[in-house]
């Protein structure tokens, strides 16, 4: 039997086929198993004997992410080289966690702001529709089509048309002013 431990333990197993074993030693959803296999495949993808993976390896991965990648991406795939070291340990490939020292780097990719979602009249058009067929008081048939032209036509979020009263509105005025949003109540 002692014998047959060694044999185990001296076999030369990938990173990929301990990434897979990963999943029987710590399981988890299906769903993302299917995330972790997409992250592996594009970022870490490696074939090499899992005794041979080294902390160098896993720094050069995870710099060579920090142009491209958000924080929480760099995190996930240096969790799944924590995934396949654990199993790695627990399987008795290896002896030690080569990933205890290893300082996970910052991102440094320029957040983007969030993109301008552009509202064509067709668009609006379908939601006044859903409107009348999902509202049943006739009520709210008439005006919540109204709503959504008004935030249509005039780009006030919804806080700001909701803040309005009657004097805000002047039928001269090219130009609507929204000047509070909440009104303090006592």
């Amino acid at each position: 039997l002692l014998d047959r431990v060694e044999i185990i333990r001296s076999t030369k197993v990938t990173v990929r086929e301990v990434f897979e074993m990963s999943f029987e030693v710590i399981p988890i959803r299906e769903e993302t198993q299917r995330k972790l296999r997409c992250y592996f495949d594009k970022y870490i993808n490696l074939d090499i004997p899992v005794q041979e993976l080294k902390q160098e390896q896993i720094i050069t991965s995870l710099n060579g992410m920090i142009e491209i990648a958000s924080n929480d991406l760099i995190e996930r795939v240096f969790s799944i080289f924590k995934r396949i070291v654990k199993t790695a340990l627990i399987k008795e490939y290896i002896s030690k966690d080569i990933t205890l020292s290893i300082v996970v780097p910052k991102s440094h990719k320029i957040h983007s702001q969030k993109r301008q979602m552009i509202t064509d009249k067709e668009t609006i058009e379908k939601m006044c529709l859903l409107c009348e067929n999902h509202f049943s008081s006739p009520y709210d048939k008439k005006q919540f089509p109204l709503m959504l032209w008004f935030l249509y036509y005039t780009g006030c979020r919804p806080a700001e048309m909701f803040a309005l009263e009657k004097d805000d509105i002047k039928k001269d005025y090219i130009v609507l002013l929204v000047f509070t949003m909440f009104k303090i109540l006592k």
